[in-house]
Formats: C-alpha cells, structure tokens, sequence
C-alpha cells in the first residue's frame, strides 16, 4: 500500500470517529449537521477545523478534575457570605411571592447556584463615555487593588489613559489584576500590557490552548476595592465610546453596582484566576462584608453560564422569563441566533398577547450572525414579535427588560455563541424604579429604529435567503 492509500485510510478512520464523536455529545441537531457537512465537503480541511473549533475539550475528564479546586475554594469562602444576607434576600422574596421575580430568582439559583445579593447603589450607563470616564476617576481613586477583565483590549487612546493610572496606582503599591481573552485581543498590541506586567500587575491572556480557540472569555468587569463594579458590554477600546473608524456611532450598557453584589463579580474573576494562575483572592481583604444598616437595598442576582456546564443557564432564564411575562418582553443585542427553546418562548410569548420587541443592530460588524438573524424573522413577525434594526450606528448593548419588573444587563448576546461557547456573565436587577428608566433608554432607542416587516422580507431574493439561511447553519459552530 502506498503512501496516498495509507492518508486516504487514515482520513477515513479518522472521518468516521470524528461522527462518531459528534453524535455521541448529543448536541443539537443544527450543530451536528453543521460539522458534519463541514467534515464531508471541506475535504482534508474540515477534520483539523472540527479538531479545533468543533470538540468539546471543556467537557473532558481532565478538565473537570482542573475545576475542582477553584469551585472548592469558592464553595468554602462564600457560605459565610451567602449567610449573612440570606434573611433579607428572603423577606425580598416572600414580598414577591407567585410573581415572575420570584419564579425567575429561584430558576436562576438552582441553575448558578447562587441567591440574591442585595446592592446599596446601581447605576444604567447608556454609553462608553458615561461609563469610563467614571472607571477613570474611580481607578485613579483605588486604595487596595483594582480587577479589570475584558474580552477585548485594544491599543488606542483610552488604553492609554487606563495604562498612565495603572502606572501610578503600581507605585503606589496598589494591586492591579487584569485578564483579557486571547483570541479576542489577539489582533491588538500587548506592549501596555507587557509594561504594566513588568511593574507588577497581574496580566493573564485566557484561553490560550489551542485546542480550545472555539471558546472565549467573553466576560468584562471592572472592580474597584471590592467596594465597585462595572460590567455590560463596553470592552475596554476607544471605539467603543466614539465608533471608532468603522461606525458613525456606538451605542453600548454599563451598569455600575456597590454594595455585597460586588463580591459575586469578583468571586467570578477569582475562581478563574486561580484556576489560571493559582493566584488565591478568597479572604476578607478582597471580599469585604458590607454593613447594610440605614441603606436602601436593590436586589440583584448575577446569573452565568460556562462552557464547563451543561445546564445553558443564561438562555433557559431568559426563555422561562419570556414564557412567564404577562405583559412586555423587550430585547436587545448585536447579534440573534438564538437556540430552539429561545426562539419558540419567544413565539409563544407574542402569541399569548404579550408585547415582545427585538433590537439589534443595523450596522454588523460580522455578517455571518447578521444574515443569519434575518432567516429567523419571518416565523418571528408572523406569530407576533416585532423586529426593529437600529440605524444610527453600531447597537452593542445586552439588555433584556420583563413586565415593568426587571431587566437583565451585561455581556451576553442573545446568539449561540455566548449561550453555548462562552463564559459570560449577566445581573438580573429586581427594582421596578431602576427598570422603568431602563425601559426610557429603550423607547429612545426605538427612535433610531426602522422596523422589519414581512412585505420587506418578501422581498428579498432566493439567493440571499440561502445565503441566511446557510449562515445560519454555519453561525453554530464557527
């Protein structure tokens, strides 16, 4: 047998475990498929793409054995917190009892495993302008340690300005942790970074393996002292206050907490950085207790998903929250390529009379998910949701708001990537005060909006249906 025979030979076993594989993780069909005829009609190219955007390696043996000692130490550190607001976190609850916060709360603990977590102050920060240049004062402002992870860190102005206070803040011996994600930043000059390393931050790229390119970190926060947090969309790049070269404008959510919700957010960037770096932030110097006496209490529940679970917590809240809405369900994101459960709780919802509104973008910054959100609008508007493309730039925000009750902000998009492949992180805020000026910021949006209707998709043409429709099958797995 030549050699030609033996790599034909070799393919085929290697195309046929490859199925095998794919079947036996019990995916959804789309996904399947997908890679499947990846595999089939991309020849010699397909295998290495599955090998690396395709596999479950966040699901092996071995990476659950490296999990257990972070989720230990998180475990033993935070049932002390968790206890001391427990009887208020219940008192919230028994006043809501039979109400869609209460279902949505408790779905939320049993998914994430983590309860309520009361904030003393919460701010809606509808733009990167609003949102750094408070970070900027606060950062400058830091007496112990400052946390900033972000999916994407690019090299521009803002870096700059964020990289002078960092300077300052290492000489002043304040701790500085920053973590960025490395396919993310992957385009963008580490030379600031490197910089503040050498000064003594703590600088992590994560997800490096190159078995593992198909998953990101796509979470971003920002902590101050343990005492303030940031988190939404905003990454940490100038054009994300201006547009940059690409967009007239950049529309973005910030929302700014303090108070014990604080800790959850960064129990999240703990347990990851010493899963990372074994670098271990559980004491009261990190997580300081907060006396709750004379404040007002606004109780959030930071909800979160992972590749390294299978429960899809994120999606199946938002999709119990939809099916339990009486009223209005208002979405926005960049992106829509939701999973089956997502898109017919959405249907079910407007069919049952509820108001249901979906915002993304009208200017992509990725086509793929572009098109393919637009094969998912023709069931959407005939069972009652109506579709709405903002204009006057590029919309980035991930915000969802349920009957007047509450809203959800923070980085996911309502897309399979970060339901599925993502680790993301996202604060369900039950205050219908907050929630109204949240819906004010929507209803303004809608100003820049031109909404979809069906006579429009009608006439779209064959080809460019396919090309969605393909784009939609290929959005899943790459």
């Amino acid at each position: 047998m030549n050699i030609g025979s033996l790599f034909v030979l070799a393919y085929t076993v290697l195309t046929v475990v490859a199925i095998v594989l794919l079947i036996s993780d019990n995916r959804d069909s789309e996904t399947t498929l997908a890679w499947i005829l990846i595999i089939f009609f991309v020849p010699y190219l397909g295998l290495p793409l599955y090998y690396f955007f395709g596999r479950n390696w966040y699901k092996s043996s071995r990476r659950r054995k490296f999990l257990v000692s972070g989720q230990r130490e998180l475990t033993k550190y935070f049932s002390d917190f968790r206890k001391k607001y427990d009887k208020d976190n219940k008192a919230f609850l028994d006043k809501e009892s039979g109400s869609i916060i209460e279902k949505v709360s408790k779905l939320s603990s049993t998914l994430c495993g983590d309860t309520l977590s009361p904030a003393t102050k919460v701010d809606i920060l509808p733009s990167g302008k609003e949102k750094f240049k408070l970070l900027k004062q606060e950062l400058a402002d830091a007496k112990k340690f400052i946390v900033l992870q972000y999916f994407i860190w690019e090299k521009d102005k803002l870096t700059g300005e964020i990289f002078d206070i960092l300077v300052e803040k290492l000489k002043e011996n304040i701790e500085v942790y920053i973590m960025y994600d490395f396919i993310g930043s992957i385009s963008f000059s580490k030379v600031e970074l490197r910089r503040l390393k050498q000064l003594g931050a703590k600088v992590t790229a994560d997800v490096t393996n190159l078995n593992m390119l198909n998953y990101r970190n796509h979470r971003k926060v920002a902590i101050i002292d343990g005492r303030i947090a940031y988190t939404g969309g905003i990454n940490m790049g100038q054009e994300y206050i201006d547009g940059g070269k690409r967009f007239p404008t950049w529309r973005d959510d910030a929302i700014r907490v303090e108070g014990p919700v604080v800790s959850v957010l960064l129990a999240l960037f703990a347990i990851r950085l010493f899963e990372r770096k074994k670098i271990n932030l559980f004491n009261n110097k990190y997580f300081p207790l907060c006396d709750l006496e004379n404040k007002k209490e606004i109780f959030i529940q930071t909800i979160f998903s992972s590749v390294d679970s299978s429960k899809e917590a994120i999606v199946n809240i938002y999709a119990y929250a939809m099916i339990n809405a009486k009223e209005r369900v208002w979405l926005q994101s960049p992106y829509f390529v939701p999973n089956p459960h997502l898109n017919e709780s959405m249907k079910s919802a407007a069919q049952g009379g509820v108001d249901v509104k979906l915002m993304i973008t009208g200017w992509p910054d990725k086509r793929i998910p572009w098109y393919a959100a637009f094969s998912y609008f023709n069931e959407l508007i005939e069972a009652g949701v109506k579709v709405y493309l903002y204009e006057k730039g590029f919309l980035h925000a991930k915000m969802a708001t349920f009957d007047k009750q509450f809203f959800s902000l923070g980085t996911t998009n309502l897309d399979y990537r970060s339901f599925s492949l993502h680790d993301e992180q996202t604060l369900l805020v039950f205050n219908k005060e907050l929630t109204k000026k949240n819906d004010l910021i929507y209803e303004n949006d809608l100003k820049n909006c031109r909404q979809i209707t069906l006579e429009e998709l009608k006439k779209i043409g064959r080809l460019k249906r396919f090309r969605n429709s393909i784009c939609r099958l290929f959005s899943k797995v790459i």
